[in-house]
């Protein structure tokens, strides 16, 4: 976990994504989400600059707040330099099966953590175990508005973790420039639950340009605007 989990928008992806910590730490417990302050950038200032997955979500960022607040669109690098992940900031990031554990069995490698060793393993413990009861009862409490997942071969999971689970959701065409993504919208009290392709991969959100799209039509949610892109 990363950011403010105060903030509106949430960013979730199935895997883990920790920015800043080893493998081997994955399975620490965490007291508390991970935020970008002076002190982090200190320790991790020549590693941020790589970080390329965190580059994408500061410009889908940039775009959303420009088109939520109806002004010029900040630079995506000040944003990501400046902003992103701040203590008292505007976004929270976490993950489903928060441990880093590998995609599938290898011959020959013992593992060494006490959970699962591959994801298909380790997330069947997460959704029967108390992982996905966490994220529920912290989404519920914290009442974001807008929960944007990336990876929509985990949807199901992403709408059992955040309490959307039995609600119809609607197909969204975000189509600029290049091919057309699909987006699956739902809707529950005053929260929106966005599922989006992946940020790469030859199908993923893999151009400026369709971040900066998901990021306006993320801005018109957050506006009261309607689910259509």
């Amino acid at each position: 976990m990363q950011g403010n989990p105060a903030a509106p928008v949430w960013l979730c992806e199935a895997t883990a994504r920790m920015a800043g910590t080893p493998a081997t730490q994955s399975l620490l417990p965490v007291p508390a989400p991970v935020v970008w302050d002076q002190a982090f950038r200190r320790r991790n200032q020549d590693e941020i600059p790589k970080w390329q997955s965190h580059q994408k979500i500061a410009r889908i960022l940039a775009a959303a707040h420009a088109s939520a607040s109806d002004a010029g669109a900040p630079d995506w690098k000040d944003y990501f330099e400046r902003q992103l992940y701040a203590p008292t900031g505007s976004e929270f990031w976490l993950s489903l099966y928060p441990a880093l554990v590998r995609q599938e069995e290898s011959a020959g490698l013992q593992g060494t953590f006490a959970v699962p060793r591959t994801l298909k393993r380790y997330a069947a413990l997460c959704r029967s175990g108390s992982r996905f009861a966490f994220v529920t009862a912290l989404a519920q409490r914290m009442a974001p508005k807008l929960i944007v997942c990336f990876g929509a071969q985990h949807a199901d999971d992403f709408c059992s973790a955040f309490g959307f689970d039995g609600i119809a959701g609607e197909n969204v065409i975000l189509q600029p420039a290049d091919l057309p993504k699909l987006l699956r919208v739902y809707a529950k009290g005053e929260t929106r639950l966005v599922i989006a392709p992946l940020l790469g991969g030859m199908d993923g959100l893999n151009s400026d340009v369709l971040q900066i799209a998901l990021g306006k039509y993320m801005g018109r949610l957050l506006s009261g605007g309607a689910a259509r892109a």
